[in-house]
């Protein structure tokens, strides 16, 4: 391919990306922003080289590796009464106004299974296509939506309260292949990357693990 690279990453890769960008100059780089399931098209069709996303992912044609885990914790606006808690169960987000992800997609199955397990259904608000923007309709006002601090990082810090979930829920993310592709050089480098800010994220945060 040239030296040339195609990523599909969401947002809160965009340090390691930079990185690779910066310590390898001579690499084009095409850095593309697509939901899990184009994702996992478009490198079953070799039209990436890596992607980034929400495991498992369930495709003959791709092969997956773990990255990180990440805590599952209610998002709320800053001026919620839940927002001072420590902690909060399923239970306290019974009859709040959920922002969910639209059908299909495996963060909304995983919010589902957490309200199911406790015998509950979530009070609906709306749905929307990706947690990002879920996030940034908790801060504006618009409901509770369960992801986690990378994704809720892109969204200003002083408008919501990040609150963990218990019991524990941890969502995995991993490194996207397809399955026969040949491991180039770069490719190495740019997962080098990965996992470097990956250890770096988890060492910060007790939310975030990297799995023995």
């Amino acid at each position: 391919m040239g030296r040339s690279m195609k990523i599909s990453a969401p947002p809160s890769a965009s340090p390691a990306v930079a990185q690779f960008v910066q310590r390898y100059p001579d690499i084009g780089v095409s850095l593309d922003v697509r939901a899990r399931r184009e994702a996992g098209k478009w490198l079953a069709g070799r039209e990436y080289d890596i992607g980034i996303g929400a495991l498992p992912v369930d495709h003959p044609e791709i092969r997956t590796e773990l990255l990180l885990r990440v805590r599952a914790q209610a998002i709320v606006p800053v001026d919620h009464p839940l927002a001072d808690a420590t902690e909060i169960s399923v239970d306290n987000l019974d009859g709040e106004p959920m922002i969910r992800l639209m059908h299909g997609l495996l963060l909304r199955d995983q919010l589902d299974d957490m309200f199911q397990s406790a015998g509950l259904t979530p009070k609906p608000s709306c749905e929307v296509a990706s947690s990002a923007l879920a996030c940034a309709l908790v801060a504006d006002g618009g409901g509770i939506t369960i992801a986690d601090e990378l994704v809720a990082s892109q969204v200003d810090a002083s408008r919501i309260r990040l609150i963990p979930i218990t019991p524990e829920r941890w969502m995995s993310f991993g490194l996207l292949f397809p399955i026969n592709a040949r491991p180039s050089n770069r490719l190495e480098n740019l997962i080098g990357i990965l996992r470097s800010n990956a250890q770096r994220l988890a060492d910060a945060s007790p939310t975030i693990e990297i799995p023995e």
